[in-house]
């Protein structure tokens, strides 16, 4: 979803820094990488903030990378953007796999149409391999995900236990 949907979700359902999410969700909140959020949002006037500051509830994972479909990219107006990195893939593996036995993922990026697509449909399929129910729905369905996102996640799943 997009963070504009997924903050005024978690604002709906009462979800806070305060007093976390309900325990049978997951949610995965996927922001730019800092410096880039920085310049890019300052000449846009819009925020790119984690709507859980905190990250010490065991069902919220926060991780900042950029909609690019490399490691790095070099970029004139904003600087440098930086894809997702080994060490994130590994962490949102982790956490999935950790909290594979909730009801529902709540997944967003900036606009909900790339890295949080890549990501819930990574989900989606890792819950199809385990023989289980998909529990991973999209606003825009799978259409336009972040190749380079689902890529470094399916390649480091085989590290991670």
């Amino acid at each position: 979803m997009s963070h504009k949907d997924f903050d005024s979700t978690m604002e709906k359902l009462g979800w806070n820094d305060a007093d976390g999410a309900a325990p049978n969700v997951a949610i995965i909140s996927i922001c730019c990488s800092p410096a880039f959020r920085k310049k890019y949002f300052e000449r846009h006037s819009t925020q790119d903030e984690h709507w859980f500051k905190c990250n010490e509830f065991r069902n919220v994972l926060n991780v900042d990378f950029d909609d690019i479909y490399e490691e790095k990219l070099e970029t004139e107006q904003y600087g440098t953007a930086y894809g997702i990195s080994d060490e994130q893939a590994k962490r949102i593996i982790k956490f999935v796999k950790d909290n594979r036995d909730v009801d529902e993922w709540y997944i967003h990026c900036h606009a909900g149409k790339s890295r949080s697509v890549a990501v819930a449909a990574w989900i989606r399929n890792y819950y199809l391999r385990n023989k289980q129910d998909a529990k991973c729905f999209t606003a825009h369905g799978f259409m336009g995900e972040n190749p380079f996102v689902y890529k470094k996640l399916d390649e480091n799943d085989k590290d991670i236990s």
